[in-house]
């Protein structure tokens, strides 16, 4: 799964996400716990600008509203 970070209100009704457990607890209706912190979207979930959200893919109508998170670099010593 891949990080994004949403810049508009994002609506979901099918599919896998990943989410933080603060980010579950408040959907718990519509998500079914499939690992660690994987659900499957089982009803209409929103998110809106800003939150960070895992998908495996983009759904199509939301491309413009959710910007790929790159992950941070570890710093190497000399």
């Amino acid at each position: 799964m891949k990080t994004y970070k949403t810049s508009g209100v994002v609506s979901l009704s099918i599919g896998k996400i990943g989410l933080s457990e603060a980010q579950a607890e408040p959907r718990k209706l519509f998500l079914k716990k499939v690992r660690g912190d994987v659900y499957d979207i089982t009803g209409p979930i929103q998110f809106k600008a800003g939150e960070v959200i895992k998908l495996d893919a983009i759904p199509k109508p939301y491309g413009h509203f959710l910007e790929q998170v790159k992950p941070a670099k570890k710093a190497t010593e000399e």
